[in-house]
């Protein structure tokens, strides 16, 4: 096993190969100057005061204090072999040779096996490791050491010629020492990047933990998501408001972020606007990094009533202000609570309601009969006939005069198959192409909030905004539809309730592959426009030309 776990501890690093993984981590996280006396982790070593304690020296002192570990032990065992070499009589000098040897090896052997140079063997580091028989042995060598020293200063007579070997030996052990330097260079400078990467070492982890992330805002100041720091100064993420994971995301320390926390997670860790000499500057200090809060657009009583409504149901619910694109409410059902995500997360994953799924941006649904919109908005936009009352056409009969490529081009034009800027979203899905002959266009889906700045671009005369979520951010326009296109639909929209336009509409079981789904897209506060017979319109030199007195401006 120990041999196995020298020729490759990336095989089994939790197992078998464990400890010396970890003692290379420990001298990659030190590199060259350090991480300072007190400040590493060298306890992340089973029993480290052991056979790994050079490792933990070379993480608290850098490569700097473990070459001056090896150097002072040098110097020890060459004053050992230069006192056999003065010593009088023969015994004695195979003595001291014999004390250095034993120092050398038993140096190099501990030292090369924590650097994964040789397997690895339980013995202590001389006057370092822990351990009461190996202090006094190396101690009593050493008083044995200091009565050669005695006796050869007492001797008036001429000392003997030294024996070769004991140079050879000398060079040998020495040499070995050398090598040992080598392997701290190696995995302290050299593979010191590959190392502190690795997903074992746990480092990284702990420094997370220590990371005093900013809160999530809504729009009223109300905290959403905040972090708890213990007595430790360990940080830890709490929610309060659990039914809100579709506008918080997560975040954990063993599955990362998502949703909203990794959209904003450099702000809210604090290295955003961090320069390299300032973190250069924290990780000499070993400063934990503070993070700056973000105030996002989402309005807390509106969001909670839209939870409530959606209740035990699949769905999502999007609502976005025309006037800055802020998202107000943003909620997805089934839901999940992320204050308790690492224990449940195996059965989140397993869920076929698929709960970690946030529905409003990343779910992808047949938009079924809201077909009729699309379809309408290319047909002016082509200046092909528009049939009266067209949103009480078959969605397929309407879109017919397109075809396929038709739909398809209106559907990017309205921004429906792209990505949403600056948001974690799905892109859009265009229908499959039908076979020859058949015109017939199906399956265009898209997610709810794609679904919403199309209804925002009709009430922006045409101008489709870029969604936001936090409230110091500008929203963007782009023109996806002439002004006129937009008003012409603006005033097919039925009154729902209220002060509520919208439309609304169906997907089939044959069109989701799952289960039948229904659709609202409306604006408000509005009302709707009572006009009794639609025009046909028609393009005339680029313009549409419809009666002005049926369409309210």
């Amino acid at each position: 096993l120990r041999v196995d776990g020298f020729l490759n501890p990336l095989i089994d690093p939790s197992g078998r190969s464990f400890q010396i993984i970890k003692s290379l981590f420990a001298f990659a996280s030190g590199g060259i100057f350090g991480e300072v006396l007190g400040q590493g982790l060298p306890t992340a070593i089973p029993v480290v005061h052991t056979d790994f304690v050079f490792a933990a020296i070379a993480e608290e002192y850098g490569l700097l204090g473990g070459v001056g570990s090896v150097l002072l032990f040098a110097l020890l065992i060459g004053r050992t072999f230069h006192i056999g070499l003065r010593a009088a009589s023969d015994f004695e000098q195979l003595l001291a040779a014999g004390i250095g040897t034993m120092i050398g090896l038993q140096t190099i052997v501990i030292m090369a096996g924590t650097l994964k140079l040789l397997p690895l063997t339980g013995v202590t580091l001389p006057f370092v490791s822990y351990g009461g028989s190996s202090l006094v042995v190396t101690f009593f060598m050493m008083g044995l050491l200091l009565f050669i020293t005695g006796s050869t200063n007492g001797n008036a007579g001429p000392i003997t010629e030294p024996p070769i070997r004991h140079l050879q030996l000398a060079k040998a052990v020495l040499t070995g020492l050398l090598v040992v330097v080598g392997g701290m260079i190696l995995w302290q400078v050299v593979l010191a990047p590959f190392l502190i990467t690795r997903p074992e070492n746990p480092r990284p982890i702990v420094a997370e933990q220590r990371i005093n992330r900013g809160q999530l805002l809504t729009r009223g100041g109300v905290p959403i998501a905040e972090t708890i720091i213990d007595e430790d100064g360990f940080a830890r993420r709490r929610y309060p408001y659990p039914n809100l994971s579709s506008v918080t995301g997560y975040y954990s320390i063993r599955y990362g972020v998502g949703g909203t926390e990794a959209l904003f997670d450099s702000i809210l860790r604090g290295t955003d606007d961090l320069t390299s000499q300032e973190a250069l500057v924290n990780a000499l200090l070993h400063r934990p990094l503070v993070g700056e809060d973000v105030a996002l657009t989402i309005d807390l009583p509106a969001q909670v009533t839209a939870d409530i409504a959606l209740g035990d149901h699949e769905g999502a619910v999007v609502v976005l202000d025309l006037e800055t694109g802020g998202v107000l409410v943003m909620s997805s059902h089934p839901t999940y609570d992320p204050n308790t995500l690492n224990q449940q997360w195996d059965t989140l994953r397993s869920d076929r309601s698929a709960p970690l799924l946030n529905r409003a941006t990343q779910g992808l649904f047949p938009v079924g009969d809201l077909a009729r919109l699309v379809a309408v908005i290319g047909l002016l936009e082509a200046g092909a006939v528009v049939p009266e009352q067209p949103l009480d056409v078959d969605p397929e009969t309407l879109a017919m005069p397109l075809g396929a490529v038709g739909y398809g081009a209106t559907a990017r034009q309205l921004g429906l198959i792209g990505f949403l800027p600056g948001l974690p979203s799905q892109p859009g899905r265009l229908p499959d192409l039908p076979p020859a002959g058949d015109e017939t266009v199906r399956d265009l889906a898209v997610t709810p909030l794609h679904m919403a700045r199309v209804l925002a671009a009709l009430a922006l005369d045409g101008q489709l905004p870029e969604p936001v979520l936090a409230v110091n951010r500008v929203s963007d326009t782009r023109p996806a539809l002439r002004p006129d296109t937009a008003r012409f639909i603006r005033a097919l929209l039925p009154e729902a309730a209220v002060g509520l336009v919208g439309l609304s509409g169906q997907a089939s079981q044959e069109e989701t592959g799952r289960l039948p789904l229904s659709w609202f897209v409306g604006l408000a506060p509005a009302r709707a426009t009572v006009i009794e017979s639609i025009p046909s319109a028609a393009l005339v030199d680029g313009d549409l030309i419809l009666d002005p007195t049926l369409i309210p401006t």
